[in-house]
C-alpha cells in the first residue's frame, strides 16, 4: 500500500523561499523525477528553483526560462517554463524534448498543458499575505508502507514487545522532529520518516544473543523464525531491515533505515537525506522506550558496550551525532 506524503511550509521573504527550495535537494530519493511547480506570477517560483539548484550544487546563476522555455544545468537539473505557450501542442513539444532527462525536471506552469504528466513531486505556492507565501509539497515518487502493514511485519517476524515499544517511541520522536524541521522552513517527508522509524529495528533480533545469563532469549517458535531470517538476510540488522523493505517493494523508505546506527562514516551530513539524519538522531534520543538526552544515551552505551575499542567507537559516534543535532537544530534542540 503506497501513501502520499505531504508537508506545508511558510515563507515570509525571498531568503526563506530560497532556503525552502534548497531544502528540497535533501529529500530526493529517485531520479529521474519530475517536479510540477505551480503558483501565480510573482509567487516566488523562480526563487524556489534557485534554492533547489543551490542545494543540488549547481554553480552559476539560475534564471527563469520564460523566453528560452528550457534551461539545463548539466544532467542535474532541467528547468522548464510553459507560461508563454498558448496551445497544448506547443507544451507537448517542449515536454517531449525533455522526457529522457536523467536528473530532476522541474516544470513551471504545468496547467498550460492538457496532457497527463507523470510527476513524482508537486509544489504549489500560494500568496497568503502581501509578502507571505504558503508552500504545499506533495510527494508521490516513493512507496511508503502503512502502519498497519508494518505491524503485520512485526507479527510475521515475531518481534518482541520491548522492541516494538522502542520503535514506536522512536517513531513518536521522529514525528516531533519532522514538525520542528517544517517550522524551520525545511522540507521533510513526515510519513516516510515515520514508516522508517516504526520499522527501523524490525530485524533487531538478528543481533540478539541466544541466551542472557543462561536463560533463553525467546520462545522456541521465535528462535525458529529468527534463525530462518539469519540464514537469508545480512548480518547487520539495519541492512537486513533495508533489504526487507525493498523485498516488500518499499526500497526508498527502507534506505532511510540503512544508516540509523549513526556510525561516523555513515553520518556525512552533505551526503545523507534529511530523513536519514533525523531517524539516526531520533533513535539516539530513545533508550528502551524513554526519551533521554543525547549525552545520557551515549553514557549508557559506553558503559554497557565500552570495553576494548568499544569506548572509542561510541565516543566517535557521539561526536558525529552531536554534529547532526546541531545541523538539525541550529538554535538548540526543542526537546
Amino acid at each position: 500500500m503506497s501513501i502520499v506524503d505531504r508537508c506545508t511550509l511558510r515563507a515570509d521573504n525571498v531568503d526563506e523561499m530560497r532556503k525552502i527550495g534548497q531544502s528540497l535537494a535533501r529529500t530526493i530519493y529517485v531520479q529521474p523525477v519530475t517536479i510540477l511547480l505551480s503558483g501565480e506570477l510573482g509567487a516566488g517560483k523562480t526563487t524556489f528553483v534557485q534554492g533547489l539548484a543551490r542545494g543540488l550544487g549547481v554553480l552559476g546563476s539560475v534564471v527563469s526560462p520564460t523566453f528560452a522555455l528550457e534551461q539545463r544545468y548539466g544532467d542535474i537539473l532541467c528547468h522548464i517554463d510553459l507560461y508563454r505557450l498558448t496551445s497544448p501542442a506547443q507544451a507537448h513539444d517542449v515536454l517531449a524534448h525533455s522526457h529522457d532527462f536523467p536528473g530532476i525536471r522541474i516544470i513551471e506552469w504545468p496547467e498550460r498543458t492538457t496532457e497527463s504528466i507523470d510527476a513524482g513531486i508537486c509544489i504549489k505556492i500560494e500568496e497568503t499575505a502581501r509578502s507571505s507565501r504558503e508552500i504545499q509539497c506533495t510527494f508521490q515518487d516513493i512507496a511508503i508502507p502503512s502502519e498497519k502493514e508494518i505491524t503485520q511485519w512485526m507479527d510475521e517476524v515475531m518481534l518482541p514487545e520491548n522492541v516494538r515499544l522502542h520503535t514506536r517511541a522512536v517513531a513518536g520522536v521522529s514525528d516531533v522532529i519532522a514538525q520542528e524541521l517544517i517550522s524551520q522552513g525545511r522540507i521533510v517527508r513526515p510519513r516516510a520518516l515515520h514508516a522508517a522509524a516504526l520499522g527501523h529495528d524490525l530485524l533487531r533480533f538478528l543481533n540478539f544473543r541466544a541466551t542472557v545469563a543462561g536463560e533463553p532469549m525467546a520462545t522456541d517458535e521465535q528462535l525458529t523464525v529468527w534463525e530462518r531470517f539469519r540464514k537469508n538476510m545480512p548480518a547487520r540488522h539495519e541492512d537486513a531491515a533495508e533489504q526487507f523493505y525493498a523485498m516488500r517493494r518499499y526500497p526508498e523508505t527502507g534506505s532511510i533505515i540503512a544508516t540509523h546506527q549513526g556510525k561516523p562514516e555513515e553520518m556525512d551530513i552533505e551526503k545523507r537525506t534529511i530523513e536519514q539524519l533525523a531517524l539516526a538522531y531520533a533513535d539516539k534520543r530513545i533508550m528502551f522506550d524513554t526519551r533521554i538526552r543525547l549525552d545520557e544515551r551515549f553514557a549508557y552505551l559506553k558503559k554497557r558496550y565500552g570495553s576494548g575499542n568499544g569506548k572509542q567507537d561510541y565516543e566517535e559516534r557521539e561526536t558525529a551525532m552531536e554534529h547532526v543535532e546541531k545541523w538539525l537544530f541550529p538554535d538548540g534542540t526543542p526537546f
